[in-house]
């Protein structure tokens, strides 16, 4: 099933084979620094951290992690 498919069937109401995610698209769903950081080291993903918004210590989450989470 890909992420299209889930998220359709999730509207439906009906059970997908996973939970559809939505990380990092927006500053409404991407993750603190610090957690961030600790996703990638479970992840074993060495790459530097782009920060989204200083103000409020937003990731920018990247393509590696996306495409591995």
């Amino acid at each position: 099933m890909n992420s299209r498919e889930r998220v359709i069937k999730t509207l439906e109401h009906k059970e997908p084979d996973r939970v559809p995610l939505d990380i990092g698209r927006g500053t409404s769903t991407t993750m603190v620094i610090e957690e961030y950081e600790r996703l990638k080291k479970y992840l074993n993903i060495k790459e530097e951290t782009e920060v989204m918004n200083k103000k409020f210590r937003l990731a920018k989450i990247s393509e590696k992690v996306l495409k591995k989470g």
